[in-house]
C-alpha cells in the first residue's frame, strides 16, 4: 500500500536510469584509474567531471590529497544522475 509519490520518489532516486547514468559517468574513470590499459573514451565525461571536482577543491582547501576528491565525486556523479534521468523521465512522460 505505497502511494503513487513514493513510488515516483523511489523511481527518480534509485531507479534503473539513475544507476545508467552513474555507472557510465563513473565506471570506466574508475577502470581507468585502476589500470591505465582499461582506459576508454567513454571515461572522458567522468575524468572531466573529477579534474573540475578537483580545480575546484584545491583552491578551496588545497592542503588536501587527491584521493580526497574521490567522495565529492561520486556524490556529484549521483546527483547529476538523478537530474538527467529526472529529465529523461519528464520527457518520456
Amino acid at each position: 500500500m505505497t502511494s503513487d509519490w513514493v513510488d515516483r520518489y523511489w523511481q527518480l532516486a534509485a531507479g534503473s536510469g539513475v544507476w545508467a547514468v552513474f555507472g557510465v559517468l563513473t565506471l570506466p574513470f574508475v577502470a581507468a584509474t585502476v589500470d591505465v590499459r582499461l582506459t576508454t573514451p567513454l571515461a572522458g565525461p567522468g575524468y572531466v567531471l573529477f579534474v573540475g571536482l578537483t580545480i575546484v577543491g584545491e583552491r578551496i582547501v588545497p592542503q588536501y590529497k587527491l584521493v580526497v576528491y574521490w567522495v565529492p565525486f561520486l556524490v556529484s556523479c549521483y546527483l547529476l544522475s538523478v537530474v538527467v534521468a529526472g529529465i529523461v523521465r519528464a520527457m518520456r512522460d
